[in-house]
C-alpha cells in the first residue's frame, strides 16, 4: 500500500476534570500535521462552603440522640425484666390448668367384658373356633404383662377379630392402636399417658410381616420394662401376616414362622400367647358374603354365582364388602 499507517496505543484519561486527544501518527506525506488543534481545558468545579449545611451542634445532636436511644433501650429492658416473673407465673398456671383438665377427664378402660366379647367373636368371626377360644383364654389370664400374637394368612379374620375386641374402646386413653410402619416412626412410650394414669393399658400393632419380627422387639421390650417399673398391667397384641407366595401365586404360612416369632421375643419378661388363624374355606367365604347382604333378598342360586367371583385361597374374606359394591350388589 502507498500509505503506511501505524497506530500508537490510545492514551485516554477518564478523570472527571480532564480529557486528552488520542495520538495517532501517520507516515504518509499527504497529510499535513503542522496544525494541531486542542480544546481548552475544562473548568474545575468546586463546592461552595455555603452549599453544605454543617453546623457545629450537629455532632452534639448525634451524641445526644445516641444517649437517648440507649436510655430507652435500658428502660425497655428493665420493663421486660420487671414483668418476667408475672409472665412465668401465668405460663406455669396455664400449664398446670391444662394438665389438671387432662387428668380429671382421663377416660380409662380397666376391664373388658369377656362375656360380650366372646359372644361377638363366636358369632361374627367365621372359621376360627380354636382361635376364638385361645383369644378368650389369653384375655382372661391374670398376668400383669402379656403379649398376644395373632398370625395367619390374608383375609382370615385377624384384624377383624381385633376390631371386635376394640369396638367402642378406642375412645379410652389407655387403648392404643398402630399399624406398621407408622408404629416404628411415631411410637414413644413417653407419650403413653394411659400407662401412667390408668391401672392398665392395651397396645395393638397391626400389619406386621416377617420382616418386622426383629424390628418390633426393641420398643416392645422398652414398654414392658416401663410397665414393670410403674407396676402397671399391660397387654400387647401383635398381628402378623405370615403369607409366603408359592407357585401359581398360592400364599401359605410356612411351619417355621411360629418358631421365628418365639425366638424373636426371647428375653422379654412377659407371658406370650401364640394364636394361629386357619385358612378359610369356600363355605366360610359364603358366610362372609351372606353377612354383607342380609338386608337383600337374594336366592341361594344367586349367592353361588357371587361366590364364584371370589378366590378364597388368595383373599379369604378380605375385601368382600368392597367387591360387592363394585359388583353393584350392595
Amino acid at each position: 500500500m502507498d500509505d503506511d499507517i501505524s497506530y500508537e496505543p490510545m492514551d485516554v484519561d477518564l478523570s472527571a476534570h480532564s480529557a486528552s486527544v488520542m495520538d495517532i501518527s501517520y507516515t504518509s506525506s499527504n497529510i499535513d500535521l503542522s496544525i494541531v488543534k486542542t480544546e481548552p481545558p475544562e473548568q474545575d468545579y468546586y463546592v461552595k462552603e455555603s452549599s453544605l449545611d454543617v453546623r457545629p451542634e450537629t455532632i452534639n445532636r448525634l451524641i445526644l440522640n445516641n444517649i437517648q436511644n440507649r436510655s430507652n433501650s435500658v428502660t425497655s429492658t428493665r420493663t421486660v425484666k420487671k414483668f418476667q416473673p408475672f409472665l412465668l407465673l401465668s405460663l406455669t398456671l396455664l400449664i398446670i390448668s391444662i394438665l389438671t383438665h387432662q387428668i380429671v377427664n382421663f377416660n380409662c378402660c380397666d376391664n373388658l367384658n369377656i362375656e360380650i366379647l366372646s359372644h361377638n367373636l363366636k358369632t361374627k368371626l367365621y372359621g376360627q373356633t380354636v382361635a376364638v377360644s385361645n383369644i378368650i383364654e389369653a384375655l382372661e389370664s391374670q398376668e400383669s404383662r402379656k403379649i398376644i400374637l395373632f398370625y395367619g394368612g390374608t383375609g382370615v379374620g385377624k384384624t377383624f377379630a381385633t376390631s371386635i375386641m376394640l369396638e367402642k374402646l378406642l375412645n379410652h386413653k389407655n387403648i392404643y392402636h398402630y399399624t406398621m410402619p407408622s408404629f416404628l416412626q411415631t411410637f414413644s412410650s413417653e407419650f403413653m399417658l394411659g400407662l401412667l394414669f390408668c391401672k392398665s393399658a392395651v397396645l395393638v400393632v397391626d400389619d406386621l410381616t416377617r420382616n418386622d419380627i426383629l424390628n418390633i422387639k426393641s420398643p416392645i421390650k422398652e414398654l414392658m420394662l416401663k410397665s414393670e417399673k410403674l407396676s402397671k398391667n399391660i397387654t400387647i397384641i401383635l398381628i402378623y401376616n405370615c403369607d409366603v407366595v408359592y407357585e401359581e401365586f398360592l400364599r401359605k404360612c410356612d411351619k417355621a414362622f411360629p418358631s421365628e416369632l418365639k425366638k424373636s421375643l426371647e428375653g422379654i419378661n412377659a407371658k406370650k400367647y401364640f394364636i394361629k388363624f386357619e385358612s378359610l374355606t369356600e363355605e366360610h367365604l359364603r358366610y362372609c358374603i351372606e353377612a354383607e347382604i342380609t338386608d337383600r333378598v337374594i336366592s341361594a342360586k344367586d349367592v353361588n354365582k357371587i361366590v364364584k367371583n371370589f378366590n378364597v385361597s388368595l383373599d379369604g374374606c378380605k375385601g368382600v364388602h368392597q367387591k360387592l359394591q363394585y359388583m353393584k350388589i350392595l
